[in-house]
Formats: C-alpha cells, structure tokens, sequence
C-alpha cells in the first residue's frame, strides 16, 4: 500500500504544491533523486508553483541507484552533506542566502 493511501483526494491535500502561498520560506533548495523521472517532474512543478508565488526556487539533481522511491529518499538522506554529495555546493550557497552572509 502506498504511504499515503490510495485516495486521490488525499493526494492532492498532502501535496506540498496544495500548500504554496501560505507562510512558505522565501527561498527553497528542491533536491530530487535522479533515477526517478517522476520525481525531476514532480520537483518542477513545485519550484514553477513556489515562483509563482513570488519565492526561490532551485532545483538539484542527486545520483540514485534506484527508481525506488524509499530507497532513493534514503540514499538522499544518508549521504546528505558528506563529501562528493551532489548537492553540496547548493545547500551551502542557500544557507549563505538565508544567514545573510
């Protein structure tokens, strides 16, 4: 079963894109897991929605070694910020902007 149920309409409640416009930070850092179209897909939408919404969005591909959703989301998650992580430079360029340095 997936995480979230099989109804549509909860979808599109626990979707982040239903939540833009609200009390969003004002500059976002979108990481996707590169073997998941899906997922490059899905993070576009949302950078498109949160810049229409007058935020930053930034979009960062990460090399994943599955389609699989949750292992690639745990890959993301175990290897975040160590050495040779995609999205190093990214993240550490947002929190410069965010702290104003």
């Amino acid at each position: 079963m997936p995480v979230f149920g099989r109804d549509p309409a909860r979808y599109r409640v626990l979707s982040p894109i239903a939540q833009v416009g609200g009390k969003d930070v004002g500059d976002w850092l979108l990481l996707y897991a590169g073997a998941r179209p899906d997922a490059a897909k899905q993070s576009a939408l949302l950078a498109a929605a949160l810049r229409r919404a007058g935020r930053k969005a930034q979009r960062v591909m990460v090399p994943s070694s599955t389609p699989n959703p949750v292992a690639a989301h745990r890959e993301i998650n175990e290897t975040f910020g160590t050495a040779g992580f995609a999205a190093n430079a990214a993240i550490e360029a947002l929190m410069k902007r965010v702290a104003g340095k």
